[in-house]
């Protein structure tokens, strides 16, 4: 009983019970490696909760928990029995989506946010920000890149604009973090495209699926 709880306690965060980031990594390697085999993508959300230091400033460090917890639970609802989900740093989380495309995370990533706006903490109510990228089918990628990116872009966000989910497409060369939003989901534009790296309208993918979205999100 006593090796179980000392198991527990180095594999998870000891707030919020998710992954601890060591853990992530360890468990993500089977994610990684069935999508290799089977030739499928998955993806990776970097969320992080908007101006949580005018929480923990304005109110209480202990009602900074709460709020922290609150995420924590709802991540483990609305995450997939096979997804992953960790605290990686104070208000930060990651979600690992297995076997995923880029229309259904992003659709999973909004249907998040939404839940979260729509929650009440105590007193209080919280918005989250979340960067997601999606790996690309028979291109070996390591998380430690993916995880970069995405974290990269999200704090770049902080300066655009809060309580949104956007869909980030990576360079060819993954040392270069410069990546912009291809998709955008804001609660007060919809769905906004970045569309500088899409050269023809009519036969875009990205329009197609933008399209797909605006249909599918009129179902939440």
């Amino acid at each position: 009983m006593q090796y179980k709880k000392l198991s527990r306690l180095a594999k998870t965060d000891p707030l919020t019970g998710l992954l601890n980031r060591r853990e992530l990594h360890k468990q993500a390697k089977k994610i990684i490696h069935l999508a290799a085999r089977n030739s499928s993508t998955f993806a990776v959300l970097s969320i992080d909760v908007d101006y949580f230091k005018y929480v923990n400033g304005t109110y209480n460090h202990q009602t900074g928990d709460t709020v922290l917890i609150h995420l924590a639970n709802l991540l483990s609802t609305e995450r997939r029995a096979n997804d992953l989900a960790a605290r990686t740093g104070d208000e930060e989380f990651v979600l690992i989506l297995a076997d995923i495309d880029k229309e259904n995370s992003l659709m999973l990533a909004e249907k998040l946010r939404v839940a979260v706006e729509n929650a009440s903490v105590t007193i209080i109510n919280i918005t989250i920000s979340i960067r997601l990228v999606v790996s690309q089918k028979d291109l070996q990628v390591d998380l430690d890149s993916l995880l970069t990116l995405s974290d990269k872009a999200l704090y770049d966000a902080k300066a655009g604009g809060r309580n949104q989910a956007a869909l980030i497409d990576y360079p060819a060369d993954l040392n270069h973090h410069t990546a912009q939003p291809l998709l955008r989901l804001d609660p007060a534009m919809g769905i906004s495209r970045f569309g500088h790296r899409v050269k023809s309208v009519d036969h875009s993918p990205d329009l197609a699926l933008t399209e797909h979205l605006l249909q599918a999100l009129q179902l939440f």
